[in-house]
């Protein structure tokens, strides 16, 4: 089976969707798929190299003929049996723009991956381009639960061709049982300290607002070995980088800068900034628990993921997870924008050893169960069969 799979990053980009993509391509591979990438120019001179995975950098104009004339020449040598294609790259934002009519060009059967659907600030035209997708699509996916009912709803005619299929954790692990004292020393984090881990960068969907106020409350009440770990967090360039970045991600950054200082936390709160996939992992495995106080779409963070793969303990917030996250057995969940309510569930952790044991060994069950990159790479080689026996006229 030959797939072409289209997205606007690819590594070295720093960008989840990026990571997404080469992790699945590589599983794929394992799988005895070929695969190719068709991806943005901007990574022709430094892509990375993967045995069994062939990289087409040539699309510059995600908007433009030059960027269509580039497609169709790639893909036409590709000759793929699926074209899988994934919206939205927030990287490009608005300009990301080919993918939409693809299915008018190409005849062959079509596979969509839907991170989110019409964004706040999509132009109008980016609507109506993201409605064709999704209609011309053979088969969708995503790994939002919201977005499936969403879609199954108004999409009733085809909703056996709707599916949930999980993002993995991008950034694999290569830790043995190291101990997370011995791992404080490397990175230079205090011995007696409590570390609450939040990772990735930080914008509007990720309440770190509430995570911030949360340890206010936690010093306030005499906790005041608490810590706050920002792993991947905190590179205020990153915050306005890629074409597709909204001002308000760089605007969002800056008010919970400002809210770090009103609230006296500077001396409270680790910055690693970006750092390297194993970098990253050996901050988290310094951590006692994950904090996550997402504001939506909980099931589909690679971050969360990351955390139950490393065996952490994890607090995030309700979300419609399919049963997947379960309160108090893989997980505990608070609401939404409530700092004191999060702030309990730490101290809760604190103080039940047990519990937060048992949270843990769920997690990673759950991780193992559900959010490999091999289990991950079996759904969707799943979709791709299905699309083939379907056909692309139907």
């Amino acid at each position: 089976m030959k797939i072409c799979l289209i997205f606007g990053t690819y590594p070295p980009m720093k960008d989840g969707g990026a990571g997404f993509v080469y992790n699945l391509v590589n599983a794929l591979t394992a799988l005895g798929v070929s695969v190719s990438v068709l991806t943005s120019g901007k990574v022709r001179e430094s892509f990375l190299r993967t045995p069994g995975v062939t990289v087409f950098p040539v699309i510059d104009d995600w908007a433009g003929l030059d960027g269509f004339y580039a497609m169709r020449k790639a893909i036409t040598s590709i000759n793929p049996d699926v074209i899988h294609v994934i919206y939205p790259s927030s990287f490009f934002g608005n300009n990301y723009k080919l993918p939409f009519f693809i299915k008018l060009f190409f005849r062959r059967p079509v596979v969509v991956t839907m991170f989110s659907m019409f964004k706040t600030g999509s132009y109008f035209t980016t609507k109506l381009g993201i409605l064709a997708l999704i209609l011309s699509a053979d088969y969708l996916m995503s790994h939002d639960f919201l977005y499936i009912q969403f879609l199954k709803k108004y999409l009733f005619f085809k909703k056996k061709r709707i599916s949930f299929v999980p993002v993995g954790n991008n950034l694999l692990s290569t830790l043995a049982n190291v101990d997370k004292y011995q791992l404080r020393g490397q990175c230079d984090l205090e011995q007696d300290k409590i570390y609450l881990a939040f990772s990735g960068q930080i914008d509007v969907s990720k309440g770190v607002e509430t995570l911030l106020r949360a340890l206010k409350i936690l010093h306030k009440n005499g906790y005041s070995t608490v810590r706050l770990l920002m792993v991947g967090s905190g590179d205020r360039i990153r915050a306005s980088e890629g074409e597709g970045y909204d001002e308000k991600y760089s605007d969002y950054s800056r008010k919970i800068f400002s809210l770090m200082h009103d609230l006296c936390l500077q001396d409270k709160i680790v910055w690693t900034g970006y750092v390297s996939a194993d970098k990253f992992n050996e901050y988290m495995k310094c951590a006692d628990l994950a904090v996550f106080p997402f504001k939506a779409n909980v099931i589909g963070r690679s971050s969360l993921i990351n955390a139950l793969s490393l065996g952490l303990p994890v607090i995030t917030t309700v979300d419609h997870s399919g049963n997947l996250l379960k309160d108090k057995y893989n997980i505990l969940m608070v609401n939404s924008g409530n700092p004191q309510e999060l702030a309990a569930a730490v101290v809760c952790l604190l103080k039940s050893p047990t519990l937060t044991k048992n949270i843990a060994a769920g997690g990673r069950e759950l991780f193992q169960n559900v959010f490999t990159w091999e289990a991950i790479a079996e759904k969707t080689l799943e979709i791709y069969g299905k699309a083939m026996r379907r056909g692309w006229f139907k």
